[in-house]
Formats: C-alpha cells, structure tokens, sequence
C-alpha cells in the first residue's frame, strides 16, 4: 500500500494539519520545533492498536476532543497484487483500489473505510479475518 493522503488532528502540537497530498518522493521541510516530528509520530498511529495517552492530545482543543475525533488519517492506494489478495479472500466484495485507515480519540483500534463501498455486518465480520491475515503477510 502506498500512502497518498493524510492529515493529523488535535494530536501534541498539531491543531490541524490539514489534508496533505503525498507523491512518490516526499520530504518535511521546517524550522525547529515546528512539528515535522509529530506529523510522522501522528502517522505512525495507524500502524499501531494501543491507548493514546491523554498527554498525547492537544490541551488547546479540549471542546473539541468531548466528541470522536480522528487523530490521525492516511488515504492509501493499493497495488494489483493487494488488490488480488482482498479478492481472493473476500470475492463478494467489490474491487477495492483505496483504503483509508485512521485513528480516534476514543477508540484505541485502527479503523478503516473502503473507498465509498459499504460494507455490510456479515461482510464487516469477514473483514475482521482480512485484518489478522494481514499481520501474517
């Protein structure tokens, strides 16, 4: 999978990032102290199901953090052979090209979405296996 967008929220320093486009080559460019760390710690909550600690969330966006935010957001693009695989396994599903993966305030689990494909309970169920085949690839 490759990443193409992201956008960190409410996450140490960050207010709002704001959507951010990525090429093949990307680079962070920034004075000191200006985040360029965090945006990629922000990132790497989407690899990762574990407890955000309440220090890890911006003080300045209290209000905001009352209600379900995502914290962090990556939009990736799959390869053909990515995309075979999800078929192989789940052949009742349409072809999937994107998914989008992110991270709440509430919820310590990596969540995802399929392009604008809904996916429905018995589906979604399936879908739980797809998440443990993936750690075994």
């Amino acid at each position: 999978m490759r990443l193409r967008k992201f956008r960190a929220r409410a996450y140490r320093c960050i207010h709002d990032s704001g959507e951010i486009t990525v090429g093949d080559l990307a680079a962070f460019i920034g004075r000191n102290e200006s985040g360029k760390t965090t945006i990629l710690q922000a990132l790497t909550l989407l690899n990762r199901d574990e407890q955000i600690s309440e220090l890890d969330l911006c003080d300045e966006m209290s209000e905001e953090l009352k209600e379900e935010i995502r914290l962090a957001e990556g939009e990736f693009e799959m390869n053909e052979y990515e995309m075979e695989i999800i078929k192989e396994k789940f052949p009742g599903l349409p072809q999937i090209k994107k998914i989008k993966l992110f991270r709440t305030n509430r919820n310590p689990k990596v969540q995802y979405e399929f392009e604008d494909i809904e996916i429905n309970e018995i589906q979604d169920q399936g879908l739980n296996s797809w998440e443990n085949f993936t750690k075994d690839s």
